[in-house]
């Protein structure tokens, strides 16, 4: 993942708009300018902290990311060590710190 990522998801989940699409890795301050103007002052500004809003209830309600994310690497974690018991993998357990 990089900026460019980051411009884009924000982008398809409509809270804003890719601030340097033309000038790739560089920054043109007149193609930034635009941007930024029509994501903080223009005609779809409100929509995009609608948007915005809608999409932070939704993660605080959902626990936050740091609790999300700790949910994923419970459930992977618990996953492999119930693989390796089920096939008989003692030794992979013990190796990677598990009792």
């Amino acid at each position: 993942m990089d900026t460019f990522d980051f411009a884009r998801r924000a982008e398809i989940l409509g809270i804003g708009r890719w601030g340097n699409r033309l000038a790739g890795k560089l920054c043109e301050s007149q193609e930034l300018g635009a941007v930024l103007v029509d994501v903080v002052a223009g005609e779809r500004s409100s929509a995009f902290a609608h948007k915005a809003k809608e999409l932070a209830e939704l993660c605080r309600r959902s626990g936050g990311g740091r609790v999300i994310a700790a949910r994923h690497i419970l459930a992977e974690t618990v996953d492999n060590v119930a693989n390796q018991v089920h096939s008989g993998k003692k030794s992979d357990l013990l190796r990677n710190g598990h009792s």
